[in-house]
């Protein structure tokens, strides 16, 4: 099975396991190696992942990997929150982050624009972000946004 056939299926099995922790799945990487496999899944919740969570869901999707003949050699499986270098991916993330720093790239009608400020809002169209220390802030609806990280002070 071609490796990005196995990424679909994977998905597949993952989002099972993932439901019953109330978690989603942020972001599936399959890679190939000479002889080895690395599925890499980042998955995140409201309240945050644990260590526990992300045990229990690699043993059951590396056990449904393998009852599902889904990889044909040796594979390592990685289940793991996203970190903070990782793009926020849906919208109840940016809650977690209300007060720090984020790079926002999203498109206007003058193209795709960098916008760096403080989270400082949420509601169910988009974020509003603190701009310098005018308290100049801006509204960036969710459609637009095509990729917010957070800014780490380090």
């Amino acid at each position: 099975m071609a490796l990005h056939d196995v990424k679909s299926a994977i998905l597949e099995i993952v989002n099972e396991s993932v439901v019953k922790h109330s978690a989603q799945v942020i972001d599936l990487a399959v890679h190939g190696k000479q002889n080895k496999v690395l599925v890499e899944i980042f998955i995140d919740t409201e309240g945050g992942v644990h260590t526990d969570m992300c045990a229990e869901i690699s043993r059951d999707v590396a056990r449904m990997i393998e009852n599902g003949n889904l990889i044909d050699r040796p594979f390592d499986l990685v289940v793991s929150s996203p970190g903070v270098d990782r793009p926020l991916t849906f919208p109840w993330q940016y809650k977690k982050h209300i007060g720090r720093r984020l790079r926002v790239k999203a498109g206007s009608d003058r193209g795709l624009q960098e916008i760096d400020g403080r989270l400082i809002g949420l509601s169910e169209t988009g974020v509003t972000l603190e701009l310098g220390k005018n308290n100049e802030s801006v509204l960036i609806p969710f459609g637009a946004i095509e990729e917010a990280i957070v800014k780490v002070p380090w």
